[in-house]
């Protein structure tokens, strides 16, 4: 069941010293990385390497004690658990499944009818070419899935014949992936990639190799030579499961190994699906932290744009109030001064058009103009007041700031901008 769970501090710390990393993660439906990545956050120490083998073996082993929290640092974290801890019982009921007898993967002698993908990479691989080493390379479809040589290329289809027989028996999706994948199946939504490769072997020079060698050193790396030592290996790729390789050995063969290399595959889909889903939350998360991020950063620079409107009016209204100070000085000087009728009308026109200048620098002036922007205007939608002057004293501050960078302005419509 996906919900959010509050993680403490404390009662995390005093689990993480009783229960391993890679058991406890399972709990809160989380990977060994992202329960470390939590503790990190919270500053919670975890047990170092070789910590609970030492405990097995009754050494005396203490937990490191908690450090105090930092300035500004929450003791607990919330943690969106999507139910990744569920794949779990179904993991243990696959292995149980393979463990019966009736379940036994049993390959099939050579020769016999092969699954219909598989006569298709059998097709490709005997036209294939081979490496220095002797392996035959190709890279159409699911050939990646074989590095094998031509002696060894019967053997390893009939174990890939019988695990895809196998995979489709238990419901698992063969996912025909593009060139240079590696085989790809998935299991309930985790995939699993793994590839059935011929283990390399040397020999010894032969005699006139040992001759050409003199002639030629460079040719010759080594006094042997590398070369397919006829032993299958199946691997997984990944690091999901706890045993990720089976090979040929003195007692056993690969075609023994089937049924826990199906367990190990199950395993490493199960880790994928887990891994996958973690990095997705991660990912919602970031975006989110993005987008507050955003929010802050646009309220931050409606803010910047207020103080840049208020500091362009304050500065006209004192002009204002100065050039009205000065026409009155200027009147009181010419009463005291014997005018002409000529001169009285000179200077009676300049009173009039410096108080209008005054006027057009008057933010608080009805109608007037702003000489140092641009004309004043107020609109109205309803109820809602439209602050045109804001947006216009705005834009023409950041066209002549030499302070705001051009990545800072955001030329949009001014309704969108609910909180100036």
């Amino acid at each position: 069941m996906s919900q959010f769970i509050r993680l403490e501090r404390q009662k995390l710390y005093e689990e993480v010293w009783a229960t391993p990393m890679w058991r406890l993660s399972k709990k809160y439906g989380l990977s060994d990385r992202g329960l470390a990545k939590i503790c990190g956050r919270l500053s919670i120490p975890v047990p170092a390497r070789g910590f609970w083998r030492r405990k097995e073996t009754g050494q005396e082993v203490s937990p490191d004690p908690l450090p105090p929290l930092k300035g500004g640092q929450r003791d607990f974290i919330e943690h969106w658990q999507d139910g990744a801890q569920d794949l779990e019982p179904k993991r243990e009921e696959g292995l149980d499944f393979e463990s019966l007898p009736e379940n036994r993967i049993v390959v099939t002698p050579e020769g016999t009818e092969l699954h219909p993908l598989v006569e298709v990479i059998r097709k490709e691989l005997k036209k294939a070419e081979e490496n220095k080493v002797g392996i035959l390379v190709s890279e159409v479809g699911w050939c990646s899935a074989i590095a094998v040589s031509k002696p060894a290329l019967s053997r390893a289809l009939s174990v890939l014949d019988a695990l895809f027989r196998a995979f489709e028996k238990r419901g698992y999706t063969i996912v025909n992936q593009e060139a240079k994948e590696k085989a790809h199946i998935d299991i309930q939504g985790g995939k699993a990639k793994f590839v059935i490769e011929e283990v390399i072997g040397h020999r010894d020079l032969t005699l006139s190799e040992q001759k050409d060698k003199v002639r030629n050193p460079w040719k010759y790396r080594y006094n042997f030579i590398r070369c397919p030592s006829g032993d299958l290996c199946l691997r997984i790729i990944g690091w999901g499961a706890a045993r990720n390789t089976w090979r040929d050995g003195k007692r056993q063969s690969v075609e023994d190994c089937l049924n826990r290399f199906m367990m190990g595959l199950a395993t490493e889909a199960a880790h994928d699906l887990q891994v996958r889903r973690e990095r997705e939350r991660e990912e919602v998360e970031r975006k989110k932290q993005e987008r507050l991020a955003e929010l802050e950063e646009r309220k931050r620079l409606a803010e910047q744009r207020k103080l840049w409107a208020l500091l362009v009016e304050s500065e006209s209204f004192e002009k204002s109030q100065q050039i009205r100070a000065y026409v009155k000085a200027m009147k009181e000087h010419m009463r005291e001064s014997a005018l002409t009728a000529e001169t009285y009308e000179s200077f009676a026109k300049w009173v009039r058009w410096a108080t209008r200048q005054a006027d057009k620098l008057d933010p608080l002036a009805p109608g007037s103009f702003c000489t140092l922007e641009d004309k004043r205007r107020s609109t109205f939608q309803g109820d809602e007041k439209v602050p045109g002057v804001v947006e216009l004293i705005w834009r023409r501050m950041v066209k002549r700031s030499r302070h705001v960078e051009k990545s800072e302005v955001w030329w949009g419509d001014s309704s969108r901008w609910p909180w100036l």
